[in-house]
């Protein structure tokens, strides 16, 4: 446990009682928790973050974000060129059908930015651990200490302070108000609305491949679907790339799959794609299993009001508003998530009157996040994904004659996505974003 060497370091970290000086407890050590630890310290608050993992490195830890809104907390944080400099961009989007002719594409007007920087025309693609990397090197140990292995058991709210209780941990550990980064699975959330999560019927794969092989694969994200499975690549790191493939399953199919190991997990996605046009099939093939993981999606209801108009608790990240993959939505809101908070609690002496005024900001800024999120089960797998017209409304594109007729030219004239001519072809025809 690291208990003993926060507390011999740090003797009087807790002693809340006798110290005029707020100390925020964060149980998680993900993205949300970092942040959050991250933007108090800018304000000179202390914070502590209690991760569950024995380490840093002591369990996979994800696959690729897309930075969008969560940009802007970056921002706040200091941290947006260190993403910049430490992230793959892409500049174009292209969706085909399962036998490789391309259903919409579209990218900027022209490259211009340096690689180094981050504009809006700019997607920004970063592993999720290289990500919390950054975060946690930004830490401060003047205001924030980060305790690995430490597990919660549960937490009393008493008066003005909130007393936790962890496993292996003998004594109490008294914190001014508590924040539950925990997850998905959030204890913090069990304990103060138990409320269950909702299974939205379908699958999620993940693997991480070598892009070199690719020349589709290059500065750009792609999709290919059948009408029902669908398969979404982009970025992952310098030189390699992640695929997703989603598919409608059933509940007790998808519990078993996914505790069935990579073997199975790569198998069936093989089976999936078998009649995917290259290069979406040999991307599979060429993904070793190590790097294959599923699970079945769940998301929750967005919330509805404030948690508990007198408590001194809150939630951030998935365990405030977890949501189906769909959108990209999840880090970026966590984000976001954490500079706010710090700035409620920095402007408002009460910590109760800040989390409330967090929480009102967090439930409107994520409902349609949320929900946006999970329509994607069904806008994403369905016969509608395949027909041009659909994608184009879907995107809100103008113009939508002559894009039909370039898509329809390029059926006709049997250029596939695996096609040379394809790449040549949309460098002198493109959808401008």
């Amino acid at each position: 446990m690291d208990f003993e060497r926060l507390f011999n370091s740090h003797p009087s970290f807790f002693e809340t009682k006798k110290n005029s000086e707020k100390i925020i407890g964060i149980i998680g050590g993900g993205i949300a928790g970092l942040a959050l630890a991250i933007a108090l310290q800018k304000h000179k608050i202390r914070s502590v973050v209690f991760e569950k993992d024995e380490s840093f490195d002591s369990r996979h830890q994800g696959y690729g974000l897309t930075m969008q809104q969560g940009g802007r907390a970056l921002k706040t944080l200091g941290l947006s060129q260190n993403i910049a400099e430490n992230s793959v961009s892409s500049h174009g989007h292209f969706v085909f059908d399962s036998e490789g002719y391309v259903i919409l594409y579209w990218m900027p007007e022209e490259k211009k930015e340096r690689e180094d920087s981050w504009t809006s025309g700019r997607n920004c693609h970063i592993s999720r651990q290289n990500l919390r990397h950054i975060l946690l090197d930004a830490l401060d140990p003047d205001y924030t200490n980060v305790v690995w292995n430490s597990k919660l058991h549960h937490f009393v709210e008493k008066e003005e302070l909130v007393e936790l209780w962890f496993k292996d941990c003998d004594s109490e550990i008294t914190v001014n108000a508590l924040a539950g980064c925990d997850g998905i699975y959030s204890k913090v959330r069990k304990n103060i609305l138990g409320d269950d999560l909702s299974f939205l019927g379908v699958f999620v794969m993940l693997g991480i491949f070598d892009n070199s092989k690719f020349s589709l694969c290059q500065d750009r994200v792609i999709q290919m679907s059948n009408g029902s499975t669908r398969v979404f690549a982009m970025p992952y790191d310098k030189t390699r790339w992640m695929w997703q493939l989603s598919f409608p399953y059933d509940y007790d199919a998808s519990i078993s799959l996914s505790s069935s190991g990579s073997l199975m997990l790569k198998e069936t996605a093989l089976e999936l794609c078998k009649d995917f046009a290259n290069p979406f099939l040999n991307m599979i093939e060429e993904t070793s299993i190590d790097l294959i993981t599923g699970y079945p999606v769940y998301d929750r209801d967005p919330l509805q009001a404030v948690l508990k108009e007198n408590s001194l608790i809150t939630l951030l990240g998935d365990a405030a508003h977890p949501m189906s993959p769909f959108k990209g939505q999840g880090a970026n809101q966590a984000l976001l998530d954490a500079v706010i908070l710090a700035d409620e609690i920095k402007k408002n002496e009460n910590l109760k009157v800040a989390m409330r005024k967090y929480e009102n900001n967090m439930i409107e800024r994520t409902k349609n996040k949320v929900l946006g999120s999970r329509m994607g089960v069904s806008t994403l797998h369905c016969k509608e994904f395949l027909d041009t017209e659909y994608q184009l409304e879907r995107r809100g594109f103008g113009n939508s004659n002559s894009a039909i007729e370039l898509i329809n030219s390029i059926r006709d004239q049997g250029i596939k996505c695996d096609d040379d001519r394809f790449l040549e072809l949309i460098k002198s025809n493109r959808f401008v974003s």
